[in-house]
């Protein structure tokens, strides 16, 4: 009988993300929900981000209709915030969901849930 096979194990290196230098990261929300909101009527809501990165922030925003974000692009520098303003304005009666999608300038994308009822005030 010959013995078995004689595999040399590899070293596993854990290299965290921050190594890689600097990052912007701004705080956004996993969701936002704007609940029950009358159809045809536009109603905001704000969101306040910070930049918690060590980078400063060059970002663009894309979103759906009836969803809409002023402003859709910015920068923000490390540790300072800005207000957002997402708008849902629905043209038809139901449940509407779609996204932001945050766009950095490194090619980095970042998701932001979008939730909200329209119904007839009538």
């Amino acid at each position: 009988g010959s013995s078995g096979s004689s595999g040399t194990e590899r070293e596993k290196f854990i290299v965290p993300i921050k190594a890689r230098g600097a990052r912007a990261i701004l705080d956004f929300p996993d969701k936002l929900n704007f609940s029950t909101c009358p159809v045809k009527y536009s109603t905001q809501k704000i969101l306040l981000v910070r930049n918690i990165g060590n980078k400063n922030a060059v970002f663009h925003i894309k979103t759906c209709r009836p969803f809409s974000i002023e402003p859709a692009i910015g920068t923000l520098n490390v540790g300072e915030s800005m207000q957002l303003e997402v708008e849902f304005e629905p043209q038809s009666v139901g449940d509407h969901s779609g996204r932001l999608i945050v766009c950095y300038d490194t090619g980095e994308k970042v998701f932001v849930s979008l939730y909200g009822a329209a119904i007839d005030m009538n």
